[in-house]
């Protein structure tokens, strides 16, 4: 592993990390509805889930770097690492699109926010751009969206807002 990518791998890692984190502490926010009438399994079940889901993950990538550090005795100084402006971009734009999604979720409703946020997200990491690279994310991010939305109102009983388009 070189030192550029372990070093991608550790803040990675730890963004992913402190995400969860915040994400699981997130959870306790959502209003609790239970479907089937138990405590087991209520609103704040599955995202509770993903952010143990994504924290472990998150170690998976944090741990393995922290250890090629340790063997190859990898000293990282803070002032001078340079950081790909690319790189960057993109991580506040995937940061200012997230908070637009949040903003339009209630609005427009799980389904077309969702469609707009996973087909921008994708586009922007996408590295070749064309017409049908495009259109193959917006018909993803279609199907994908609408899957999660019957997956969760219909088959779990999970109220997600429905904003415009009535469902």
């Amino acid at each position: 592993m070189t030192k550029e990518k372990t070093k991608k791998d550790i803040y990675i890692g730890i963004f992913f990390l402190a995400l969860s984190l915040l994400y699981f502490i997130g959870t306790f926010f959502i209003q609790s509805y239970n479907p089937f009438g138990g405590k087991e399994l209520s609103s704040k079940t599955i995202p509770q889930l993903l952010s143990v889901v994504l924290f472990i993950l998150s170690l998976s990538v944090l741990i393995p770097a922290l250890i090629s550090i340790k063997k190859e005795n990898v000293e990282v100084k803070h002032t001078q690492q340079k950081h790909n402006k690319e790189t960057i971009i993109k991580l506040c734009i995937a940061f200012i699109l997230l908070v637009v999604y949040i903003f339009l979720f209630a609005r427009l409703g799980f389904v077309l926010s969702s469609i707009l946020y996973l087909s921008c997200i994708i586009c922007m990491l996408i590295p070749k751009r064309n017409k049908k690279n495009i259109a193959f994310t917006i018909c993803f991010s279609v199907f994908v969206s609408c899957a999660i939305y019957v997956v969760f109102s219909k088959c779990l009983g999970l109220i997600l807002p429905s904003g415009i388009i009535p469902f």
